[in-house]
């Protein structure tokens, strides 16, 4: 099936989209919508070009669900092996072998994180918002923008194992 993924700020809040591959078994390429100005990432290995998109956004911005679906997983979001906000994976409706992974996010406005089993609406359902990652990590993204590149990072892949991962 198709999944229609949207951007998960407010497009007013984006500072630059930068599409790229994931190293992962069961990446799916997403077709970038030429409405929205984008770059996409060299492919350097034979992984899918435009499984991973970066939509950079200052840190504290509000983060809306990208697709119309269910959380199936709510996990700490590693970098260099630290716990550095959350991940969070939602089945999209209507595709259930299909996978969102959503990162580099902290729960929302309200301190509340989400919940597995939540239904969530593309562009309406707040699942947090950007995480300040500046001092932990160093982003390609910031080639685009004028700032270090905070973003919120959305993967699509293809379930392996069942919902949830």
């Amino acid at each position: 099936g198709q999944v229609e993924v949207v951007l998960p700020v407010p497009q007013k809040q984006v500072t630059a989209v930068l599409f790229h591959p994931i190293a992962e078994a069961g990446a799916i390429n997403m077709v970038p919508a030429t409405s929205v100005e984008h770059n996409v990432a060299s492919d350097d290995g034979g992984e899918p070009g435009t499984a991973g998109v970066d939509v950079g956004a200052p840190a504290g911005t509000t983060v809306y669900s990208p697709v119309d679906g269910v959380i199936t997983a709510v996990v700490p979001h590693r970098i260099g092996g630290r716990p550095e906000g959350l991940e969070i994976v939602i089945t999209p409706m209507g595709v259930p072998d299909a996978a969102v992974r959503v990162s580099h996010i902290e729960p929302g406005p309200d301190g509340i994180v989400p919940r597995v089993g939540t239904a969530v609406g593309a562009g309406r359902t707040v699942i947090g918002r950007v995480r300040d990652l500046s001092r932990s990590a160093t982003f390609d993204l910031s080639r685009y923008t004028n700032d270090a590149g905070n973003n919120v990072q959305v993967d699509l892949m293809r379930q392996t194992t069942g919902p949830g991962v």
